[in-house]
């Protein structure tokens, strides 16, 4: 009787429920669930991982970033009544991001400024304020996460520095999108040195499965 309930008050809930925030709650039970702190990432290998990283990108630039963006409290107010599970989602969200590693973070951080300014330019540490802060963020990611990783000889130290920072490929993901678009050779070479550890990567487990 009580998996009847169950089945039903989920079936009302897929009817009522918006998939915002069906699918931020998945993303919160999947982290709860593996006892997580990064969130699914859009570029990890596992499907179901895949889609809701991909689902949690279209939380945060479909449904969040337009209301952020809005000018007037009368247009946001509009915007929570056409979708009223903003605020839960909201929260969902902010619960993840204050968990989020800080180069993670920072990584996210950044491509979020250079979305809102629509440029393919990086934040500069020359800059002002929140540029420079970025911009400076950016560089520690560079010099104490990923060059690091790179100069690792072995694959079998690779993977323990991957173990020990999970969030690695998602922050080498956005670094090299941002680098083979704007950068000097030093920098675009650093972004193909990524690209082809993933790739590298890629040709191991496929060998794995022959």
């Amino acid at each position: 009787e009580i998996e009847e309930i169950k089945t039903i008050v989920n079936e009302i809930d897929k009817n009522n429920v918006s998939q915002y925030l069906i699918n931020a709650r998945e993303i919160k039970r999947w982290i709860e669930d593996r006892n997580e702190i990064n969130p699914p990432s859009s570029a990890a290998k596992d499907k179901e991982e895949r889609r809701l990283g991909d689902a949690l990108s279209r939380i945060r630039t479909e449904l969040i970033k337009p209301y952020i963006n809005m000018k007037t409290e009368e247009e946001r107010e509009q915007y929570r009544k056409k979708h009223p599970e903003l605020d839960e989602v909201m929260l969902i969200v902010s619960d993840i991001d204050k968990n989020l590693s800080p180069y993670l973070r920072n990584a996210k951080e950044i491509r979020r400024w250079m979305e809102d300014r629509k440029t393919t330019k990086p934040p500069a540490i020359r800059g002002k304020d929140e540029e420079r802060r970025l911009g400076t963020a950016l560089d520690r990611i560079r010099n104490s996460l990923i060059k690091p990783y790179l100069n690792l000889k072995t694959e079998e130290e690779r993977k323990q520095y991957r173990e020990k920072y999970p969030e690695l490929d998602e922050v080498m993901t956005i670094f090299s999108g941002i680098y083979m678009n704007y950068g000097n050779e030093a920098q675009k070479s650093l972004a193909q040195l990524i690209q082809i550890d993933f790739q590298k990567r890629k040709e191991i487990e496929e060998a794995k499965k022959l």
